[in-house]
């Protein structure tokens, strides 16, 4: 949750701290082998899209109410997630090809960022985001090698895959136009944001790093800065509002 950094008189980044401790004491040589077999699959796109794809026609016998249920517990021993959303049945790289507009004099050019979860599980809240930044004349562009921000690497423990994939997702967004990045996922946000420049710096230069991460931003940040928002009838609707910890810091 970031909360010890944020308390941080001396502004040391802690939750790294903890999780490069952490890896070194207690992960077994069975543990690094899952964990670097696992990076391998998520450091590729290719295998990572065609794994999830793969994964979304055969989930059907354990899904129940939009989540699947039941998982062995080995999948996930140490935290006993049980249950998590189902895949969405389309996507939202293939919805791209559906809803993206080319905007005539747009008054302003975002990437999208779209993160696993909004990939693959939550595909209908970015493609309500793309719609209505599209009507407020602003042109979003969806650079398709991008790939997961890189955050279950890190904690995982595979710093050796994680760098490849902090590459490869600089070297997507490199040769696109762009005013700045949407990512409506919070944690992708800060990840790339703060982590991505300590990562990979060596190789890439934090310059460029910072550069990249400093045009990351949420939609409500965006919608603060870029869109006038116009004061709306009040509806009879209950409407629950979350703010993540890695937004919130």
């Amino acid at each position: 949750c970031l909360a010890c950094q944020e308390v941080c008189a001396s502004g040391i980044r802690l939750p790294l701290l903890i999780k490069e401790v952490q890896d070194r004491l207690s992960r077994t040589w069975l543990e690094k082998i899952s964990s670097s077999a696992v990076g391998s699959i998520i450091a590729s796109r290719k295998v990572f899209y065609a794994t999830l794809m793969a994964a979304r026609k055969l989930q059907g016998p354990l899904v129940s109410k939009g989540f699947i249920r039941h998982l062995p517990m080995i999948l996930y021993k140490k935290h006993a997630y049980r249950t998590l959303p189902m895949l969405s049945p389309e996507p939202f790289y293939i919805r791209w090809k559906r809803i993206c507009k080319l905007l005539e004099k747009p008054r302003l050019k975002v990437a999208i960022f779209a993160g696993c979860l909004n990939e693959f599980v939550y595909p209908d809240q970015l493609e309500m985001a793309v719609k209505f930044l599209t009507a407020h004349h602003i042109e979003l562009v969806y650079p398709r090698q991008q790939n997961c921000c890189g955050l279950p690497l890190l904690m995982l423990g595979d710093k050796k895959n994680l760098r490849k994939l902090i590459q490869q997702n600089i070297r997507a967004f490199k040769g696109v136009s762009y005013d700045a990045i949407l990512t409506l996922c919070a944690s992708c946000a800060s990840f790339i944001k703060d982590s991505y420049p300590e990562v990979e710096s060596e190789n890439m230069g934090t310059e460029e790093m910072c550069d990249f991460g400093g045009k990351v931003m949420d939609l409500r940040t965006l919608l603060d800065i870029y869109v006038e928002m116009k004061k709306q009838t009040p509806k009879n609707q209950s409407i629950t509002y979350h703010a993540p910890c890695h937004l919130h810091r």
